[in-house]
């Protein structure tokens, strides 16, 4: 017979669960936000972990699994081999072994094949900066405690990159570096020591809580992980399933008073890593991170954007949720009107050769007073807006960018789309940083689409590449050659830009010297991510491609240049300065670091006139250069910078442009 008290306690929880749920709708609809915001961007393992992991207190004696939020995997030591440099990597685990357990101490996460070893990071060869790695150096890399939903966050100590990020396509996958706390961020400890059979919740005891949970568990319909799957399987059959639930159920109601308590049998892992199964580190600068945004340029990228409306300034569209992300966040579509602007995400995974992935979720919100209340100070916007977010929502899962949308019909004066730093916002292990605003709207997706390309250009490092103190010529670049996201929002990223990012590897950009005489290289289009050439006026080419140089590229009517007004498109030479400075105050508005170029719009260098800039053109408005053209010191613009800013000095060079073929052009350079 059923114990009354254990039915009456299990109605209860149930009961009071109810309310809480219905208690957590109210606040969602009081605080205006259309819904609740998802989270889909964290599968259901992690989901069930932050419901398990209701308490958890490290020990140091104490064996450890260690798990992506994310993928689900495991950190392991590559071929179970524990010496200086081994490669960390992350792996499927059935079970445990010494080559995927670890034990914490003094915040130092040191191998269970031999405690002489920690985790650290490998050498800095490229832009994913690197792999882990295990070391002897003593407290390389710590955990940081997230008492928000009991998570961690590995730390290092690298200059602008403090927590490790995970590429987990599959099995073997490199952590890669971030910037600030996001939910591909977050590691669960999983403790394979001294653990109750059916404690679900770690508190000890076993008890109706716990069932609660290991029902959650059930309905989540997902493979419980190593840890889930020892501490739930009551029966001991080698699944969690719902007659685990039954036995514990049982035990519960005394009708089976031998099954608990017991202690959980771990199975061993039988999944070995391999070092071939550990991808090589592609060698890619990430120039851009010079300047610290507050978003990465590689990687996946998470933005929430809002779509605001005033009382006095009502929204000029009715859109959905739903409708609103595919617009922005959608998959690539070619057949798309819009095309190639059918989606941000979609621009940038075709720009970046599938290096940026950008995610995100779109919300409604209702402003409480009228618009011309933060026309001033927007951070009155902002600091409302997230505040009532952060209420219903852990912001942690974004990166410290955040796109506020108001009614186009909203003044140009005050809503002219804008990106600067507006740290202000602070709640829990969230910060704001940079922030975008605008009276951009979808009601034209397109154009809301190409302007928030433009400012999450911003966002990630670049500044305008058009001129700001000259508003009879504002156009960096003129003509059909000109077109770039930075300069008049049209067209596809140049190769600087994108070797800024860090979307170029090595070898896609090719050098040539003065000494080295006569070369032919070829080129390919710039749209589908092909060759360069960098041409240097010295012997000695800045590894991050800052200095002084020449940048020849191949824009092809194709990809993110469809319908960009740029004809059959060819060969484009700029004329590049990107030399950067420090200056004692935070630059361009407060949206990035006193890290900038010299001859960008905000520094004092830099005067909005014809002599040195970031970018110019060769040739300015005359096109194009395609087969049988010439450049020497007969072409506009084709001279290095004397010491007055005038491209008045003789390159000695001559280019001659070959023929298109294969989807390549070659071009010959040579001394004169």
């Amino acid at each position: 017979m059923a114990c009354p008290l254990s039915l009456y306690l299990l109605f209860c929880i149930e009961r009071m669960l109810f309310v809480k749920r219905i208690c957590k709708l109210i606040l969602a609809l009081f605080l205006t936000i259309s819904c609740v915001i998802p989270r889909c961007s964290v599968p259901a393992q992690a989901k069930t972990m932050e419901l398990l992991e209701d308490c958890l207190d490290v020990d140091e004696n104490c064996a450890y699994l260690i798990r992506d939020a994310i993928s689900g995997r495991y950190l392991t030591v590559a071929n179970a081999e524990a010496k200086e440099g081994t490669p960390i990597c992350l792996y499927t685990a059935d079970g445990v072994a010494d080559y995927n357990t670890w034990y914490i101490r003094d915040g130092a996460i040191v191998s269970a094949m031999d405690d002489s070893y920690n985790i650290a990071m490998g050498e800095q060869t490229s832009a994913i900066r690197a792999m882990l790695c295990l070391t002897q150096t003593p407290n390389a890399y710590q955990l940081e405690w997230n008492e928000r939903d009991e998570s961690l966050f590995i730390k290092g100590n690298y200059q602008y990159f403090h927590y490790f990020v995970v590429d987990s396509t599959a099995d073997g996958a490199l952590v890669k570096l971030s910037t600030g706390h996001a939910t591909r961020d977050k590691w669960y400890l999983e403790p394979v020591t001294n653990q109750l059979l059916g404690d679900v919740n770690r508190d000890g005891v076993v008890n109706v809580t716990d069932l609660y949970q290991l029902k959650q568990l059930l309905q989540e319909e997902i493979s419980p992980t190593v840890w889930q799957k020892a501490v739930c399987d009551i029966n001991q059959d080698g699944a969690v399933t719902v007659a685990d639930a039954a036995a514990m159920q049982d035990y519960l109601l005394r009708r089976d008073t031998e099954t608990l308590p017991n202690r959980t049998q771990f199975p061993a892992c039988t999944i070995a890593p391999t070092v071939s199964e550990v991808p090589a580190v592609e060698a890619v600068n990430t120039p851009v991170r010079e300047f610290a945004p507050t978003i990465d340029s590689t990687g996946v990228v998470n933005i929430p954007v809002f779509l605001i409306s005033f009382p006095d300034c009502p929204s000029d569209v009715a859109i959905s949720k739903q409708k609103a992300e595919q617009l922005i966040f959608g998959e690539a579509n070619p057949d798309d009107p819009a095309y190639p602007r059918e989606s941000v995400t979609a621009y940038y995974e075709r720009s970046s050769g599938g290096m940026l992935h950008l995610s995100g979720q779109v919300y409604h919100y209702a402003a409480k007073n009228s618009i011309d209340y933060y026309a001033e100070d927007k951070s009155r916007l902002l600091n409302e807006v997230l505040s009532a977010a952060s209420e219903i929502e852990d912001l942690i899962i974004y990166d410290r960018v955040a796109v506020f949308s108001v009614p186009s019909s909203a003044s140009n004066a005050d809503w002219w789309p804008v990106t600067y730093f507006d740290s202000s916002f602070q709640a829990d292990y969230f910060q704001s940083g940079t922030v975008i605003f605008g009276n951009m709207s979808l009601a034209n997706p397109m154009d809301f689409n190409t302007t928030l390309i433009h400012e999450l250009g911003h966002a990630m490092g670049l500044p305008d590449y058009y001129k700001y103190n000259t508003p009879e010529d504002s156009e960096g670049f003129h003509g059909v050659a000109g077109c770039e996201p930075m300069d008049d929002m049209n067209g596809e990223y140049s190769a600087f830009s994108k070797m800024m990012f860090g979307w170029y590897p090595k070898e896609k950009v090719q050098v040539y010297r003065p000494a080295d005489g006569t070369q032919t290289f070829s080129i390919g289009s710039t749209t589908q991510n092909g060759e360069c050439l960098l041409i240097s006026p010295t012997s000695n080419v800045s590894n991050n491609y800052f200095g002084e140089y020449f940048l020849l590229e191949y824009v092809a009517p194709d990809g993110n240049a469809v319908n960009s007004g740029i004809g059959s498109g060819g060969i484009r030479i700029f004329h590049v300065n990107s030399l950067i400075y420090n200056h004692d105050e935070k630059i361009g508005k407060q949206w990035r670091t006193n890290t900038a170029f010299c001859y960008e719009n905000y520094s004092p260098i830099y005067k909005g006139d014809d002599k040195q800039r970031v970018l110019r053109l060769v040739n300015d408005g005359g096109g194009f250069f395609t087969t049988g053209d010439v450049i020497d010191n007969t072409t506009a613009g084709f001279g290095w910078y004397d010491d007055n800013g005038a491209e008045s000095v003789e390159t000695g060079l001559k280019i001659t442009i070959g023929e298109l073929q294969d989807g390549a052009y070659t071009v010959t350079v040579e001394t004169k």
